[in-house]
């Protein structure tokens, strides 16, 4: 009897209830970790005990991931995105709680501990755009990644506001901010557990879909080094200069709500080109909107390296931050069309362990890189990663024939169809 995909077995009924499922998640997910994002590295900055330490807790949270990213991927193959995704929510709950404490009591090593737990939250969460491309018919994956990616632009909006507000709703300022971290997790847990999933199946006539190839074939492909290196540097030049914006504005004598709203509006940059950056993959094919992202990168980099007024941080984080959506969006395409169904797992954890290796680097350096060389060149540095990149683009465009749209390689190029697969993972990172 000849077996079917994950995807042509579910049906578009069930692809469209996990796609909303998915979206909302990542709403409720980026919510809670924008509360982090704004708030973080402020409060590491009063609790730490030097100021080269202020960035530590921030960046744990991407150190976490890194170290979550390997279970968070064995737990999606043994047992599905019902148990992996709600498990990684309630990671994010008890982080809440613990950094609620930590204000509490004025602990830099426990609110370590607290930001640090947040980071399995975004170990899973970062495989909830690798789901939903998994599950889209070919030729939607990038579409698919966008529309998860839209859930961000109710965070950007409203996340800074609610962890602005939560700063004083308890009578420990910042308490009730992660508090609110906790409540939102929760609420994600739950609605994950709601997703369908189907097995994970390739058709029976098609010989070599069985037959995984070695990592270390997948990953020369041009589509994964492109994919890959674009999605990675993309978390890179992002999380950095994201977590020293809102200290360097502080240092420059601009308010903590000042330092907020430049945050605000990088998440606006983020997210909401989602709206269309799914269907411009779709229309101009990946690689050229990866240009596009890190051309608009590069101007990011620019604009803050020529001034420290707050207009000036907000126009700069706006511009990496839509720069970002269009290289994670147009990365995580060309990562999903370089595998086979069981391959999947494999190439999505390398594709995340790149990314959120990245980001840990960009987070844990911002301090230091703050401290020594300043802002306006710590922007300027960005510059050689995202040459790099622009680099790896070299090969996938030398081999265009390799990367025709973001549809499924067929078998006599790469095998079956890599849309198929509702029970694997592995995503951030890359967030990214």
């Amino acid at each position: 009897m000849t077996q079917t995909s994950t995807t042509e077995a579910a049906g578009p009924t069930r692809y469209r209830r996990n796609l909303a499922i998915l979206t909302v998640a990542q709403a409720l997910f980026l919510c809670g970790t924008s509360v982090d994002l704004t708030l973080t590295g402020l409060v590491g900055y009063r609790l730490a005990p030097t100021p080269t330490l202020a960035t530590l807790p921030a960046a744990l949270i991407t150190v976490a991931t890194l170290a979550g990213t390997g279970p968070a991927a064995a737990l999606l193959a043994r047992y599905g995105r019902r148990v992996a995704f709600p498990a990684g929510s309630i990671t994010a709950a008890a982080g809440g709680l613990v950094s609620v404490l930590a204000v509490s009591v004025a602990s830099f090593p426990l609110f370590c501990l607290g930001t640090a737990l947040v980071g399995g939250y975004q170990a899973a969460a970062g495989y909830y755009s690798f789901a939903a491309a998994d599950d889209a018919p070919a030729g939607r994956r990038g579409r698919a990644v966008g529309t998860v990616l839209v859930g961000g632009v109710l965070a950007a909006v409203v996340g800074p506001f609610l962890a602005t507000t939560g700063v004083h709703a308890l009578p420990v300022p910042f308490a009730g901010a992660y508090l609110l971290v906790t409540v939102l997790a929760l609420g994600s847990a739950g609605l994950l557990r709601l997703l369908r999933e189907a097995p994970v199946t390739a058709p029976a006539d098609e010989p070599d879909a069985a037959r995984a190839r070695p990592l270390r074939v997948i990953v020369r492909t041009p589509r994964f080094v492109a994919g890959g290196v674009g999605g990675a540097v993309a978390y890179l030049v992002m999380s950095l200069l994201m977590t020293a914006a809102p200290i360097a504005a502080v240092d420059e004598h601009h308010s903590v709500a000042q330092g907020a709203s430049v945050v605000q509006w990088h998440l606006v940059g983020m997210f909401l080109p989602a709206l269309v950056s799914g269907h411009l993959v779709q229309r101009l094919r990946p690689v050229p909107v990866l240009v596009a992202g890190i051309v608009l990168a590069v101007a990011g980099a620019a604009v803050a390296a020529s001034g420290t007024g707050v207009i000036t941080f907000m126009v700069a984080l706006i511009l990496v931050g839509v720069g970002w959506n269009l290289m994670f969006v147009a990365a995580t395409t060309l990562v999903a069309a370089s595998y086979r169904p069981s391959e999947r797992v494999r190439t999505q954890t390398a594709a995340q362990t790149m990314a959120r290796v990245a980001s840990a680097a960009g987070s844990l350096s911002a301090g230091a890189l703050l401290a020594t060389i300043g802002w306006d060149r710590t922007a300027l540095l960005t510059l050689i990663p995202l040459a790099v990149a622009a680099g790896c683009l070299v090969p996938a465009v030398h081999r265009r024939r390799t990367i025709p749209t973001d549809a499924a390689p067929t078998t006599a190029t790469a095998g079956a169809a890599g849309a198929a697969g509702a029970a694997g993972a592995a995503g951030a990172a890359g967030e990214g």
